[in-house]
């Protein structure tokens, strides 16, 4: 095989220099680069160091012999490529107990994560460094530093590697000039009987190996690219067992099915195993489905901008009308026709742009107002509180709509903290508004249990039943219902082995006796105390397992990056069948929490401490990229006053999640925005209350930060 191969490269090497540089060469479309069996960038088993744009996502799922990988692989930034993954281990049982885990396959998870150094030039390569199994049980872990350069149709790749992928041991470790301690891999830390653990004392340390290879696109294949590699695993523990080697090399073809967001991989590995790979991408930072322009539709006898003057009271229910029309929602309005200016209130949930909803009112109030009108103010309410207010002049913002002018855009726009109570401003124009106001939404929905002894998969079909009943614009009450349509939760039987009050590990008995449940039934009451003061408190049902009383108090600066916030709530723990009923279980908990956006980045940071639900005390440290249209990318990790032996399997709590706008996926504005959200395992230490409605997303709204660097968004 050995043989073969070298000999299949040198044809591919000769027949490539023999082509001449002409231009039909370049006519393929390059779909990105190539994507290995971890759902990296890489080629079959090596990595690149080449990376997706920043607020890319892809799911990956690998078929190679006993390992069956299932990746989800992030791009917060264009330097950093972060991926959870999943893996069926074929030729090794679960556990040596039958009555335990049947004859289920073994089942292993851990974070991948690797890191810019240094952009390709036209000279230098990129540069990146890696880790496999970053905090997980050491079955697959390995460091790396590798370079990838690009020479026209090629890009080929050379690194360092230690841990498995390192095991052929074909240089001596260089980290070993720096200290004798990197010669041999420590053993501490890795392949864990909890897992979960940083183990930074076996990095790039012990057997160390060379790897290089190519990938070659293929002219006038739309994009077909064949790739070749030189594999340093010996592969004689990967996984806990011998897996045969009868070649060091591996080779294989990807297929852009759909450009560069479905792409099919074969490949032929070790000399004696074929695997395949799915590769689903996503840039969830832009539009999936293009976005037409929001237009405003006025008839043309109301359309009065070419007026001079016009009675007020037509004007007040001509924008109420064409405003509502656009899902936007007048509050209040006074026009004075001394100084000029109209000044508005309003509500909304469609648009989760400030720029594109300040766009859109403004467009409605440039035609239904007359010449004389020269500057408008517009405010959003929400819960009752004005967010912003926004003067514009009108003359100056309607050409820069005209002529997409960013600049000018941002120069005729002013933005300001929102009044301190707006409803007890004197408006000419007030729409009676009628509570209470109720609202619902029904729609399908999964849940979904992976990973356990008892078989891979459980999973429920279920209706889900959103409810909110607004009492006034300070008080709501919010209710969550869910029907089962269908699940095989009846054969999930294992038992909570943890030490601590199981407010979490309870989580089967949870789904089989509460297929039909209240997930929540919470009622709220916001205040605004003061111009950057929020207050909110809360009671009843705040999620599957817990219902009680409590509150939050946040101070929120408009005009700064920054905010503090304080919660405590007194649970209860709820009963199985997750309907009115409660267990004896109850506890205090709340916590400090000090939140910074860095501006330029977009990075939100919040650090966290107090009492968890299990009465362990501790710290949550999350941070997540935000995106100008409103994606989220973050992670999180806690640690408490409990040993790693009380927390058990996994060490300590961590996870990792997206938040993606719904209107990405839709050809029209929509406010509200999809979580996805991912933890190793369920443990009982760490575990915080999830209640709906924080003031935090409450607030959101109350931030120039909504308006900085996003004038692009004027002309959506």
């Amino acid at each position: 095989m050995h043989k073969i191969a070298f000999n299949f490269l040198c044809i591919v090497l000769i027949s490539s220099f023999s082509l001449k540089a002409e231009i039909s060469d370049y006519i393929y479309p390059v779909y990105g680069e190539s994507i290995n069996l971890f759902g990296t960038h890489g080629l079959i088993q090596t990595p690149s160091a080449r990376f997706s744009d920043d607020g890319t996502a892809r799911f990956t799922f690998s078929d190679s012999g006993p390992f069956k990988r299932g990746v989800i692989t992030a791009y917060p930034f264009s330097w950093m490529e972060a991926s959870y993954r999943y893996v069926d281990i074929a030729h090794t049982l679960y556990s040596q107990s039958f009555e335990f885990s049947g004859d289920q396959t073994l089942k292993d998870k851990g974070f991948n994560l690797k890191l810019k150094l240094f952009k390709e030039t036209r000279y230098l390569p990129d540069l990146a460094v890696g880790f496999r199994d970053l905090a997980g049980t050491g079955r697959f872990s390995s460091e790396y530093i590798v370079a990838s350069k690009r020479y026209n149709n090629f890009n080929i790749n050379l690194g360092l590697a230690t841990g498995f992928l390192g095991s052929e041991n074909n240089i001596k470790n260089p980290f070993r000039y720096i200290s004798e301690d990197f010669s041999q891999r420590s053993r501490k830390g890795s392949r864990s009987s909890a897992g979960g653990e940083f183990a930074y004392e076996t990095w790039f340390s012990g057997p160390s190996s060379l790897f290089f290879g190519f990938d070659y696109v293929l002219p006038y294949t739309r994009g077909t690219v064949f790739k070749m590699e030189y594999d340093s695993n010996n592969y004689l523990q990967e996984g806990g067992k011998p897996l045969p080697k009868d070649s060091d090399y591996n080779f294989g073809f990807d297929f852009p099915i759909i450009k560069d967001n479905l792409k099919l991989s074969l490949n032929y590995e070790r000399g004696n195993t074929f695997s395949l790979a799915w590769n689903i991408s996503f840039n969830l930072s832009e539009n999936i489905v293009p976005h037409p322009k929001q237009k405003v539709q006025i008839e043309e006898r109301f359309n009065y901008s070419k007026n001079r003057n016009v009675r007020s009271e037509a004007i007040y229910t001509n924008t109420l009308k064409h405003l509502r029309d656009g899902g936007i929602y007048l509050q209040s309005q006074a026009i004075d026709k001394e100084k000029k200016t109209s000044k508005i209130l309003v509500s909304q949930g469609r648009f989760l742009s400030k720029p594109q909803l300040i766009a859109q009112t403004f467009e409605v109030m440039n035609k239904t107002h007359p010449t004389i009108i020269e500057n408008f103010h517009i405010e959003e309410t929400t819960a009752g509180h004005s967010n912003y207010s926004v003067t514009i002049d009108r003359d100056r913002f309607s050409e820069a709509l005209q002529t997409h002018d960013a600049h000018l855009a941002e120069e005729s726009i002013y933005v300001v903290e929102g009044t301190k109570d707006p409803f007890n401003n004197v408006n000419e124009f007030v729409p009676k508004v009628e509570f209470p106001i109720f609202h619902y939404n029904i729609s399908p929905a999964l849940r979904n249990h992976i990973g356990g002894p008892d078989a891979f998969y459980f999973g429920q079909a279920w209706i889900r039943i959103d409810a909110e009943t607004a009492f006034s614009r300070k008080l709501f009450w919010k209710n969550i219902v869910g029907i089962s349509l269908a699940d095989n939760f009846d054969n999930l039987k294992l038992p909570s082995d943890s030490v601590l009050p199981h407010v979490r590990t309870d989580i089967v008995k949870y789904l089989k006796q509460g297929k039909n449940n209240i997930l929540r039934s919470q009622i709220n009451y916001v205040e605004k105390l003061g111009s950057s003061f929020f207050y909110k408190v809360s009671g009843g049902i705040f999620e599957e397992m817990f219902g009680g009383v409590g509150g939050e108090i946040m101070y929120r600066p408009f005009d700064k990056n920054y905010a503090i916030g304080a919660d405590t709530f007194f649970v209860r723990q709820r009963n199985f069948e997750q309907d009115f009923g409660f267990q004896d279980y109850e506890t205090v908990t709340g916590h400090l929490t000090f939140y910074y956006q860095e501006p330029r980045s977009r990075i939100l940071f919040k650090l966290s401490g107090g009492k968890y639900l299990a009465k362990d005390s501790g710290i949550t440290l999350e941070a997540a990229r935000y995106f100008k249209n409103g994606l989220e990318i973050g992670a999180f990790a806690s640690k408490t006053d409990i040993s790693k032996e009380e927390f058990g399997e996994g060490s300590f709590d961590k996870g990792f999640y997206f938040n993606v706008p719904l209107e990405i996926f839709l050809n029209t504005p929509a406010k509200h925005k999809t979580y996805f959200g991912l933890k190793p395992l369920t443990r009982d230490g760490a575990a915080k209350l999830i209640v709906g409605s924080n003031l935090w997303d409450l607030t959101t709204s109350h931030s120039y930060l909504n308006f900085e660097g996003k004038d692009d968004q004027y002309f959506r």
